[in-house]
């Protein structure tokens, strides 16, 4: 445990204070915002997580399995048609609770309905980018979505499934989902290069979606490597989120105390729940620092 409490502690800034692993994904959500809000940190939407992927021990934990993020994809109607857009830490779905009222009604491939104030809200918002000024370079650290319309830009998006890295580097959906044209290379380079896929996946509705104002999280998979949606069942699976913060603050008052601390892990492995200690801080533990050292 005590490798485990160093693990985190050697992360410089920005830091990752936790990986949620938690057996339903609306509880995986909550855990993350307790944690964002005591940390003063953030859950990573995808372009966060892409550049939190640069750290290698990061990446690491990250990568050991698929982690969610505070991103959503979401296809409506306008006046100028069918509109596909992704919020990163901006638009409907960006809060556990109203997530947690969408599930109470999914619709088909798990999209969420949004009402009309919601759509209307969320098209009009000042940082609304469109796809366009994402090609030409527009980036941001501050929560952003981009918006493409179907009916009258020049899109490309290829077919749901595996893409190898020429297709990967030309789907406006995928530059949309990571961000930005630097975390598109940027997710590329970690899937194609490092981790050495010679295609990874991209998963969406898009050309058989009724276009009813709806949306739904997206995730960075891991199995096949790309960008994956939350389909009906999905959330009621496991969530796994990273929450990041200016700086590590993980406490090792019991850091010492290795019976104690062996107890918590295994009790923590087979509740599949957090550790809790030092009087409510939470210590999430990704898998790939369980074992001994």
């Amino acid at each position: 445990m005590a490798d485990i409490i160093k693990y985190y502690k050697e992360i410089k800034v920005p830091a990752i204070v936790a990986i949620t692993d938690v057996s339903a994904y609306v509880y995986a959500r909550e855990d993350a915002d307790a944690l964002a809000k005591e940390h003063n940190g953030v859950i990573a939407d995808m372009p966060r997580l892409i550049a939190e992927l640069g750290n290698a021990k990061a990446r690491t934990a990250i990568r050991k399995r698929y982690a969610d993020v505070n991103s959503a994809e979401y296809q409506g109607q306008t006046e100028e048609g069918r509109v596909y857009a992704v919020g990163h830490s901006l638009g409907p779905l960006t809060t556990t609770e109203r997530i947690k009222q969408g599930i109470k009604n999914i619709h088909m491939y798990g999209f969420l309905s949004l009402n009309a104030t919601e759509w209307k809200t969320f098209m009009n918002n000042p940082e609304m980018v469109p796809l366009d000024d994402i090609k030409k370079g527009f980036s941001s650290s501050q929560p952003y979505a981009i918006f493409a319309n179907l009916d009258k830009d020049n899109v490309v998006i290829n077919d749901s499934g595996l893409l190898d890295y020429d297709h990967f580097m030309k789907d406006d959906r995928l530059l949309m989902v990571a961000g930005s044209l630097e975390s598109r290379e940027n997710i590329a380079n970690i899937l194609f290069k490092e981790e050495k896929r010679r295609v990874v996946g991209s998963y969406h509705r898009i050309k058989e979606g009724t276009f009813n104002n709806s949306g739904r999280p997206v995730f960075l998979d891991s199995s096949y490597g790309g960008f994956d949606s939350k389909d009906g069942s999905g959330y009621y699976e496991r969530g796994r989120f990273v929450v990041v913060a200016p700086e590590a603050h993980v406490r090792t008052g019991y850091s010492n105390h290795k019976e104690f601390l062996e107890a918590k892990v295994k009790e923590s492995m087979d509740a599949r729940k957090p550790i809790q200690v030092n009087g409510g801080v939470y210590a999430f533990i990704p898998d790939v620092c369980l074992s001994k050292r």
